[in-house]
């Protein structure tokens, strides 16, 4: 499903603004970072694949080749979640 086929208030930010970061999903708020998915994947389910393949805990380990081994994920994305990991410590 695309999201832009949801309804205002049931597309990500819409839910983000609505209940907080705490009322998404453990992949939501990665798709906030990420943004947008690709031609065939929304940023929801493209969030989705690598958290069920490595977990939360294991994702921030990734190296660089790793992440960008992940369909959907290139250059650009795999800086925004290096970059989000590594504000975080």
């Amino acid at each position: 499903m695309r999201i832009e086929d949801l309804s205002k208030e049931n597309r990500l930010r819409g839910r983000f603004l609505k209940a907080g970061a705490s009322g998404l999903s453990d992949a939501e708020p990665l798709a906030v970072i990420l943004q947008t998915g690709t031609r065939d994947e929304n940023v929801i389910d493209m969030s989705n694949r690598p958290l069920s393949k490595h977990g939360l805990d294991k994702l921030s380990d990734l190296s660089l080749k790793e992440l960008q081994d992940i369909k959907g994920i290139g250059h650009a994305k795999t800086m925004q979640i290096q970059a989000l990991f590594e504000f975080n410590k």
